[in-house]
């Protein structure tokens, strides 16, 4: 998922609340306050722990640069998404839930706002795509290979992958999390997963090259709590429908 694409919605959901705050403050208290009543904070965890940090430089084909940080954590299948390190608002992809959790602030309140996965599930992609093939390498074999990269190509386009097994990259957040953020789609399949942890991809047409590359990893113990945040669980709304029906 392009990381454009998931800041717009943080930007759309915090300002539209705020507009609507602006102008019609009694109906966004009565909407927010009906939504966090009936949404459940012991279905979600309790916290979310991170271990690493992992800061991605994405340099697109028009040459535009897009930086932005993943938490993860060494065990979990859940990422986090932030603009920056100094970031107090990231976004938590919850895989085994398949939720996002957008954690921020809005009039001086902490907020925890939630929503299916299946919103940013636009693209599906024909699987001929990533059959990927290991790139030979003209040095000299080591006895211990900690980079491996592999390669697909499909319509003119090459996808190139570094895959490294190395401890501080070996965790199911940034495993799911790069190749998810890159590819726009939380069901499109991850490659080579099994293998290793992507490091870089690089797409080329005879035209066009972009590239997202790891350029610095950061150990930290960081814990999101739910507690400390007021939930607004549009996933509830859905689950009122059906009960309804």
């Amino acid at each position: 998922m392009n990381y454009k694409s998931i800041l717009f919605l943080f930007i759309l959901l915090n300002s539209t609340t705020c507009i609507v705050a602006q102008n019609t403050p009694q109906i966004l208290s009565g909407l927010t306050d009906y939504i966090e009543t009936i949404s459940d904070k012991n279905s979600f965890p309790d916290e979310y722990h991170f271990d690493y940090a992992y800061k991605i430089t994405h340099i697109h084909s028009n040459d535009s640069i897009e930086n932005f940080v993943i938490y993860s954590p060494k065990e979990g299948d859940y990422f986090a998404l932030s603009k920056d390190l100094s970031d107090t608002e990231l976004m938590v992809f919850d895989l085994t839930k398949n939720y996002l959790l957008t954690f921020c602030t809005i009039d001086k309140e902490q907020y925890a706002i939630s929503g299916p996965l299946s919103f940013f599930d636009q693209f599906k992609v024909d699987q001929k795509v990533y059959k990927f093939s290991k790139k030979l390498s003209k040095e000299k074999k080591s006895l211990k290979e900690k980079h491996i990269s592999y390669t697909s190509t499909y319509n003119g386009v090459v996808t190139e992958l570094d895959i490294t097994k190395e401890k501080k990259f070996n965790n199911n957040g940034l495993k799911k999390g790069f190749w998810m953020i890159i590819q726009e789609s939380n069901s499109t399949p991850t490659p080579l997963i099994e293998k290793g942890s992507i490091l870089e991809i690089r797409t080329k047409t005879s035209k066009n090259l972009s590239k997202a590359s790891i350029n610095e990893v950061i150990e930290l113990d960081k814990n999101i709590i739910l507690l400390n945040y007021k939930l607004i669980d549009f996933g509830a709304l859905e689950q009122v429908k059906k009960d309804s029906l």
